[in-house]
């Protein structure tokens, strides 16, 4: 049994773990739980965590509710980060998570959802497609900027 709830502040160390896993790099740990208390005090912001039954973080997604100004100027919702465990891959974890923004999205009257990702592998795509999110619809470009 998964449960599907927004982080705390007690879960980043964990969170820490699971990004490092997705960009296979060190995280700044003090700025992230910076960055975190920062997010939480922004109701924009959805950083929601799979946990199994023993509450350990397997999984999370960030979603953020995004203004625009065109059109009848209603809200999107922006994915990013999404990472499960590779222990717990292939078990409808991702799908739970995806599945949890897309309801929060609704009840936040967002009229459509861009989902972003940075992985090159074939499965993520097709996992991305069996949700019903489409590629080729939006172009997509990248620019990394210095800091």
């Amino acid at each position: 049994m998964v449960s599907i709830r927004r982080i705390h502040y007690d879960d980043l160390d964990d969170l820490i773990l699971l990004y490092e896993e997705l960009d296979e790099s060190t995280v700044d740990a003090i700025k992230m739980k910076s960055l975190f208390l920062k997010m939480q005090e922004n109701d924009l912001y959805f950083l929601l965590g799979a946990k199994n039954e023993e509450g350990s973080l397997i999984g999370s997604v960030m979603g953020i509710q995004c203004y625009d100004l065109t059109g009848d100027c209603n809200f999107f919702m922006m994915i990013e980060n999404l990472i499960i465990s590779s222990a717990y891959r292939r078990k409808g974890i991702g799908k739970q998570l995806i599945m949890r923004i897309e309801e929060i999205a609704i009840e936040r009257g967002c009229h459509f959802i861009t989902l972003v990702t940075g992985s090159k592998k074939a499965e993520s795509h097709k996992f991305y497609k069996s949700l019903g999110y489409e590629d080729g619809i939006i172009k997509g470009f990248y620019k990394s900027l210095p800091c």
